[in-house]
């Protein structure tokens, strides 16, 4: 056996597999070469009770930097923690061809700054690419202006499915562009899906960094592009699902959030649009087919410069203070709604959109 983890990696050829043994593993590990399309992956696995912990060790747990055909599989990571932005594990530069699958990620933390459970940096002018996170657990950490899990710039064609992600203090699942991580005109998250993934528990109110203010989103896309969120559950953080972009003139665009199940966020389950007039857009947005269960300020919350978005076949269960569907801004245009059922506010009035074939009845939800 090789006593760290980081020197069976320096040894891994392509197609090669390090198997971490039970036990605690003090160390920040890399990846110094990549896996290749002809001989395989490089893959670092972790039997149960393989963890890497950060007590004494670097601000990552695992990077992948610029490096391709990885998989990094069943590990747990811990207590990287302290000063500088501290990440699980960390993805930039130009990677591609990744499979981070059924990790456990918990108290990564920076009580004065900022970190990260799983992050992809898209730094590079060729993108990171073909990637899939799926089965991964990220809980219990403090992330101060960041979030749990994130793509953030040039990044394309990837999979998020199946993750937990809870008991984090702030955003989830985010999809960001235009913050000058990656290269002009590729700097956004785009072409991926969001899928089967549960979320909650997610809430700033606590942290630091926000004050008490309650805006930390279970899922969220921030200045991303051809996305589709479907068949989530997301349960009882501060804001269910957001589709805006912080960044005035950019867009949050070709946006489908369909067959989720959406519940007890602290402000509206499903939110759309820049959170004030001069942020950013939210355009043809499809908000489709998903079941809303009593957020307690709304079902759906359109707030700035949407531009097409089409509300239609859902169920919403309102509380009975709160009308189902919010005009929270201005500058919003071509809305469509139309055969939705909603139960537990009006029972003829959707609120500030009118809908073209609604259905006013009990939808009859078991065990929301």
């Amino acid at each position: 056996p090789i006593p760290t983890v980081q020197a069976g990696i320096l040894a891994a050829l392509p197609g090669d597999t390090i198997l971490v043994r039970p036990g605690l593993y003090r160390e920040s590990i890399s990846f110094p070469i990549s896996g290749s399309a002809l001989l395989g992956y490089i893959t670092l696995r972790g039997e149960p009770g393989a963890i890497l912990d950060g007590t004494g060790a670097g601000s990552n747990g695992i990077r992948i930097s610029s490096r391709n055909y990885i998989r990094v599989v069943g590990m747990e990571i811990q207590n990287f923690k302290g000063s500088g932005t501290r990440i699980g594990i960390s993805v930039d530069g130009s990677s591609s061809h990744l499979v981070i699958r059924n990790n456990r990620v918990h108290h990564i933390e920076n009580p004065t700054g900022n970190a990260h459970g799983i992050a992809f940096y898209g730094t590079s002018s060729t993108p990171i690419s073909d990637i899939l996170v799926d089965g991964n657990e990220i809980r219990n950490c403090k992330l101060g202006s960041s979030e749990s899990l994130v793509l953030n710039g040039n990044v394309t064609d990837f999979t998020v499915s199946n993750n937990l992600i809870h008991d984090n203090d702030n955003i989830g699942i985010d999809f960001i562009g235009f913050e000058g991580t990656g290269p002009a005109g590729s700097d956004q998250a785009r072409n991926g899906i969001c899928v089967g993934n549960t979320v909650f528990n997610i809430s700033s109110l606590n942290n630091p960094a926000y004050g008490g203010e309650r805006s930390a989103d279970g899922i969220y896309v921030d200045g991303g592009r051809g996305i589709v969120i479907e068949k989530n559950r997301v349960y009882n953080c501060d804001i269910g699902i957001e589709l805006a972009s912080e960044h005035q003139g950019k867009n949050t665009e070709d946006i489908t959030v369909r067959s989720n199940f959406v519940s007890g966020s602290y402000q509206a389950n499903i939110m759309a649009g820049g959170y004030a007039s001069n942020k950013g857009n939210a355009v043809n947005i499809r908000i489709v087919n998903n079941t809303t269960w009593q957020g307690t300020s709304g079902e759906v919350a359109l707030q700035y410069n949407c531009n097409g978005v089409l509300i239609a076949n859902n169920i919403f269960r309102a509380r009975s203070s709160q009308a189902y569907l919010q005009n929270w801004g201005g500058n919003n245009r071509s809305i469509t709604v139309r055969n939705n059922l909603y139960h537990g506010q009006s029972a003829s009035s959707p609120g500030d959109w009118s809908d073209t074939n609604p259905t006013f009845a009990d939808p009859r939800l078991v065990n929301p």
